[in-house]
């Protein structure tokens, strides 16, 4: 691979994906070990400041471990101003300044548990003062000479802070409360955002011990950052860009890990599910044919199709289910034995206007159109039917159009384009057979199979494929 080539994440500083990045730097560059994930779990008390109380707060939030926290994204940044001198300041506008503390005092106020924290403050361009209230425990920790990042607003009272860092003496702090973009964390009454940002400040080095769950493939062609990128950006982000980068990679993580999480749970209850008992080849169906009250000729037998059940991985196998010829009850037609061209025929009796092929009256025109006319009244009609015996049935999903019911099958109401026009009949039977009835085009037809469940995919998609051919054929 051609070192200069090297993928980098872009910082905005113009090289980007694909920019070229130095040979030497990239020779001269820290090898990382593999990542250790067992140091996210962690406990947050070995964060500094992270006692047992403030933890137990934590807990509250779903935070117990470092790898906790570091899941525990920012609902929102905060623009705060870069450091300006004293001396710029403008009555009424925010800002940050770093000074040091000449002198404190704290002021009573005519209400009795109001305490305010006055300053008296100074940089290199001059002094001021600043204000806190209800902060009297922070008097004892601005001695004289303590360096302090202040952000807030000045009035023609002082300059009222809104919040705060102590610097060392060195004045090495990060400036995370008061400058730049900082991060808003959820929070509540007994744990503090800038708390939480403190925590997250001291476990960002961690981010580097996440495992990456997203395939390189997806990460470069949906331009992502790797995970502990992701994490150290939603935190302490360069710019608002970058966050909503990070934010991106790790909303689409978690959508991922749950489709997973989904497909792993169904995957172990279809396992656990017993299977249906089928018996030896042929033995239903030798039951079946002694219970006939007459006896099959050589053409009925060759001619008699067995019900197939569709497995998971797509194969027809026998169900060893059959509907008996003569049924304990009658439903109407439901479980009916008849032959393709038997329901051909009743299909050409309907397009008919009631009129058999060979020109035999069967209906009246008068019962025909009552049987085409929607008997709902407006009532709604699903959008689905849930199955309920899966080995029976798939769940059902209607086309997005308006559905009514004749006297005997399903009607739609509306044209489908290239496929029947409003008005049409239809019905199904269980092992997938589908016949409908076009009165508008002039057009019927009928699919039969005896394949369990029913709405099968591949038996309803042939099913619309011959209706399509049909109409493409008539033009």
């Amino acid at each position: 691979m051609d070192l200069d080539c090297f993928l980098a994440r872009d910082r905005g500083d113009g090289e980007g994906l694909g920019g070229q990045q130095d040979r030497g730097e990239l020779r001269q560059a820290t090898l990382r070990g593999l990542p250790r994930p067992s140091l996210l779990a962690a406990p947050l008390t070995a964060l500094r400041g992270a006692g047992p109380r403030l933890a137990g707060a934590a807990g509250e939030l779903g935070i117990a471990s470092v790898g906790d926290l570091l899941r525990h994204v920012p609902h929102g940044y905060r623009e705060r101003a870069e450091v300006r001198d004293v001396a710029e300041l403008r009555i009424g506008e925010e800002a940050t300044v770093m000074v040091e503390v000449r002198s404190v005092r704290v002021r009573p106020t005519r209400r009795r548990n109001l305490r305010i924290v006055e300053a008296s403050v100074a940089d290199a361009s001059g002094p001021m003062k600043a204000t806190w209230f209800n902060r009297a425990w922070l008097a004892q920790r601005l001695a004289p000479g303590t360096r302090l990042l202040l952000n807030g607003k000045l009035d023609r009272q002082g300059f009222r802070v809104e919040a705060h860092e102590i610097l060392g003496e060195q004045g090495g702090a990060q400036g995370i409360h008061t400058t730049g973009l900082v991060p808003v964390h959820p929070a509540s009454e007994r744990l503090r955002p800038n708390r939480i940002r403190e925590w997250a400040w001291q476990a960002i080095e961690a981010a580097g011990q996440a495992i990456e769950p997203l395939p390189a493939e997806l990460r470069a062609r949906r331009r992502l950052p790797v995970e502990a990128d992701a994490l150290r950006e939603v935190h302490f982000p360069d710019s608002r860009e970058h966050a909503d980068a990070a934010r991106e990679r790790l909303a689409l993580e978690e959508l991922i890990l749950h489709q997973v999480a989904l497909a792993a749970s169904r995957s172990q209850r279809r396992e656990s599910r017993p299977g249906i008992a089928i018996p030896e080849a042929g033995a239903l169906v030798e039951r079946w044919l002694a219970s006939l009250p007459f006896e099959p000729t050589a053409d009925q037998r060759a001619a008699m199709m067995p019900v197939h059940s569709r497995t998971a991985d797509g194969d027809l196998v026998l169900s060893g289910i059959d509907l008996p010829v003569a049924p304990e009850w009658m439903a109407g037609g439901h479980g009916a034995f008849s032959t393709a061209d038997d329901y051909g025929r009743f299909v050409t009796m309907l397009l008919g206007d009631g009129t058999a092929a060979d020109g035999g009256r069967v209906l009246n025109a008068e019962s025909i159109e009552l049987a085409f006319s929607d008997q709902l009244g407006g009532i709604a009609y699903p959008d689905a039917i849930e199955t309920a015996v899966p080995e029976l049935s798939n769940t059902v999903y209607n086309l997005p159009v308006r559905h009514g019911w004749g006297l005997g099958f399903h009607l739609t109401l509306d044209d489908l384009e290239g496929m029947r026009r409003a008005g049409t009949g239809d019905w199904a039977g269980i092992f997938n057979c589908y016949y409908w009835i076009d009165r508008a085009s002039g057009i019927g037809g009928v699919f039969l199979t005896q394949v369990l469940p029913f709405f099968d995919q591949s038996c309803v998609e042939a099913a619309v494929g011959v209706e399509l051919a049909a109409y493409a054929d008539r033009g």
